[in-house]
């Protein structure tokens, strides 16, 4: 099981990741991860204050994509971490339909050689997702934020 070291992340760079979310009540947000749970605990812990509603979803090596079921237009945010790894694309498209009109998808995955931050911004944008941009915050993470925007791409 791989762990996050903490120490990696600067303060700065935590505030910035956390800046990405509004900080609104009921705020509902996925976070789908691999093996790392650090984003997720102090996603939890920012936001506590305002009530969320946080459902968080492991991918382990017994999980199966038909067990992914979400409900339509359920969330604001959703959350990958270290989940997309060039041959998983699929989650993408029950994802999208799990999100709100205008609603975000976060993408933090570990530097690596098998992917890169251009790879995934590519395969958001396949997966109809737009105004993907890159965020250099983090050493040894990409950081890829887009949306998903009303009457583009795959429907409402």
């Amino acid at each position: 099981m791989m762990h996050f070291c903490v120490d990696v992340m600067s303060n700065k760079s935590t505030e910035f990741f956390l800046s990405l979310f509004d900080k609104t009540p009921e705020l509902r947000v996925l976070v789908f991860y691999r093996n790392n749970k650090y984003f997720l605990d102090i996603l939890q812990e920012s936001l506590s204050s305002t009530n969320p509603r946080i459902k968080a979803v492991e991918l382990t090596d017994d999980f199966a994509q038909k067990t992914l079921k979400l409900t339509p237009r359920a969330y604001e945010y959703v959350v990958l971490v270290d989940i997309l790894d060039g041959t998983n694309s699929e989650y993408l498209k029950e994802l999208y339909h799990s999100l709100e009109n205008s609603a975000h998808i976060i993408v933090l995955s570990k530097k690596s050689n098998l992917i890169d931050a251009y790879y995934i911004k590519e395969l958001l944008d396949s997966n109809d997702f737009r105004a993907a941009n890159e965020i250099d915050i983090f050493d040894d993470y990409y950081l890829v934020t887009a949306k998903k925007l009303h009457m583009w791409g795959a429907g409402l």
